[in-house]
C-alpha cells in the first residue's frame, strides 16, 4: 500500500491477537526509512484497498446489508473506514 509519493505503508495484524483482530498501518518516510506513525482499524470482514492517511477503502459484497435498500447480494459497495 502506498501513501504517497514519499509514503509507505505496511498493514498487518497479529495472528495471536484473539477474538478481535485489529489491523495496523504503518506508515514510512520514503527518504528516510524512519516510522513515521501507526494508525488501526478493526477488520470488517472485507479485503483492504487503498490507503488514504486518515481512512482506508475496500470493496465489500451486499450480502450482509439491510434488505431495506434493495441491492442485490452480489453487489459491490465500495466502503471507506475512519483509522484511529
Amino acid at each position: 500500500m502506498a501513501g504517497g509519493p514519499s509514503v509507505a505503508v505496511e498493514v498487518y495484524h497479529y495472528v495471536s491477537e484473539k477474538p478481535h483482530v485489529i489491523f495496523r498501518f504503518d506508515e514510512y518516510d520514503l527518504k528516510t526509512g524512519e516510522k513515521v506513525t501507526t494508525k488501526s482499524a478493526r477488520p470488517a470482514d472485507y479485503m483492504f484497498g487503498c490507503y488514504f492517511g486518515s481512512e482506508v477503502s475496500m470493496l465489500a459484497h451486499s450480502a450482509h446489508v439491510h434488505p431495506v435498500r434493495r441491492l442485490p447480494w452480489a453487489t459491490l459497495r465500495l466502503v471507506t473506514v475512519k483509522l484511529q
